[in-house]
């Protein structure tokens, strides 16, 4: 047995719990083990979770990251000058002023980019590094790159794993190829997936 108990367990057990006659211990096969090890014990650092409808798994034990979404944004497209730096929070342009995140060691592991009309011309988003150049910037971060090809409205990137420090984070989308001409792209929305330490 697990030593675990739920009232009215399907498996035949002793009543452990004072508060529910009909509750039993919970047996190893009422727990699903997802894993190239099933049905076998789980191996260390792993631990018990609820599916949310009356289940288990177990799963990896995550005691060193969670995940913090960052969304950027503008609603003026990219200029013709080729180079337009996305706003975050409450309206805060990134060349102005970057933000940072709650961590002095991030991961940036996913990108995602939409805009409100596709464009003749190729974009890309960069994730930079002093956006509001405090000390040397703005600096692209290297690979954290998402390109927008010429007619499309939508491009996403979750197989990133880029590594950096404590810094002031901005970003903006560029021109890459075609000749702009007036505003493009209408409204962006951009989302920055970062993985930081837990707390």
């Amino acid at each position: 047995m697990s030593f675990l108990f739920k009232p009215g367990g399907s498996i035949t057990g002793t009543a452990v719990d004072p508060g529910g006659p009909s509750g039993v211990l919970i047996h190893p096969s009422e727990i699903t083990q997802p894993g190239v090890w099933s049905p076998a014990p789980a191996p260390a650092g792993y631990t018990i979770v609820t599916d949310g409808v009356g289940g288990w798994t177990i799963e990896p034990l995550s005691t060193s990251q969670r995940t913090v979404e960052t969304q950027l944004h503008h609603n003026l497209g990219v200029p013709a000058s080729g180079t337009r730096y996305l706003r975050f929070g409450e309206g805060v342009i990134t060349s102005s002023s970057g933000f940072r995140l709650n961590a002095t060691s991030v991961r940036i592991k996913g990108l995602v980019i939409q805009a409100q009309v596709s464009s003749a011309n190729d974009y890309v988003l960069e994730v930079l590094e002093d956006p509001s150049g405090r000390i040397a910037g703005p600096t692209v971060i290297p690979l954290a790159t998402l390109a927008l090809p010429a007619g499309q409205v939508y491009a996403r990137d979750r197989s990133l794993d880029i590594l950096v420090a404590d810094i002031e984070f901005g970003a903006w989308v560029r021109l890459t190829a075609g000749v702009a001409a007036g505003s493009q792209l209408g409204q962006i929305a951009v989302i920055v997936e970062f993985e930081v330490v837990a707390p």
